[in-house]
């Protein structure tokens, strides 16, 4: 695969899972009838499952095709910036990563014989996507491989956030 290749289908990943990260968060603001119809429910939950998916797809296993590491050229530099993004350090971030493969084996890809799964803070999930996008962007893109994409991670976000909440005012009915 191409640099440009390359980049532009990690970028993808991580618009798709700050997307619908944004898109799971924006479900605070439903009205609680709505909170209660399974149809709802299986949407908002079908966005945190793929939100987590993707960002599996990017940190999760080194071997991955799409993992940060196969796109960014000072493995240090970006590291750097990320657990300072994120306020986590390599090892609590480890062991997040663990908590985001084990609920992406156990509850999404397998669905394992649990009774329960609790779904993992999301935070940390958003600003190390957003913060590898951006990375991309302002420091890996000698190809122009993001030349009609957005350039803030931050801004796409926030305008996904919006649009999700937007949906679920437009139509309170039952």
């Amino acid at each position: 695969m191409n640099r440009r290749t390359r980049l532009r289908r990690t970028g993808i990943l991580c618009l798709q899972a700050i997307r619908n990260a944004a898109y799971f968060r924006a479900w605070n603001a439903a009205p609680i009838s709505r909170r209660r119809q399974q149809f709802w429910i299986s949407l908002n939950g079908n966005f945190v499952d793929m939100a987590i998916l993707d960002w599996c797809k990017l940190f999760g296993d080194v071997r991955a095709i799409h993992h940060w590491s196969k796109s960014i050229t000072d493995s240090h530099a970006f590291l750097e910036g990320l657990h300072h993004s994120i306020h986590m350090d390599a090892a609590e971030f480890e062991l997040y990563r663990l908590e985001l493969r084990a609920y992406r084996d156990k509850y999404v890809a397998h669905l394992d014989e649990l009774n329960f799964f609790t779904v993992p803070d999301l935070q940390p999930a958003i600003h190390s996507t957003r913060h590898l996008y951006q990375y991309m962007v302002d420091f890996e893109d000698d190809v122009g491989a993001f030349i009609e994409a957005p350039r803030s991670a931050f801004v796409f976000y926030q305008e996904h956030l919006r649009l999700g909440r937007a949906a679920h005012s437009e139509s309170r009915a039952p």
